[in-house]
């Protein structure tokens, strides 16, 4: 599964966001599947152009529907990553924020 997701993000695609991973047309590969991740908000890390990585919220159930400030939440994991890993509480505290 993360495979899969990780190819998503080399083909170019900048974020995902999924309410049913297994039933995503964009997978077809894991349609049928089991998996214990079934809704995904998910971005890219990228060093140097190469997707390095991924920061992503899951759910174990079908159906989540994801807030504009999730959304909004993961482009700023994609523009500004090291904010969201730096280890001061104020920046913590911002990079939780728009997520809650």
């Amino acid at each position: 599964m993360t495979r899969a997701v990780m190819l998503h993000f080399q083909s170019g695609a900048e974020a995902l966001a999924t309410q049913d991973l297994l039933d995503d047309p964009r997978f077809p590969v894991l349609h049928g599947m089991r998996s214990r991740i079934r809704a995904l908000l998910a971005a890219p890390l990228r060093v140097d152009g190469r997707v390095v990585g991924l920061l992503a919220v899951a759910q174990s159930r079908p159906g989540r529907r994801w807030t504009e400030a999730q959304l909004d939440c993961s482009g700023r994991w994609r523009t500004n990553p090291a904010r969201s890993w730096n280890g001061s509480a104020p920046a913590r505290r911002s990079a939780r924020a728009p997520c809650s």
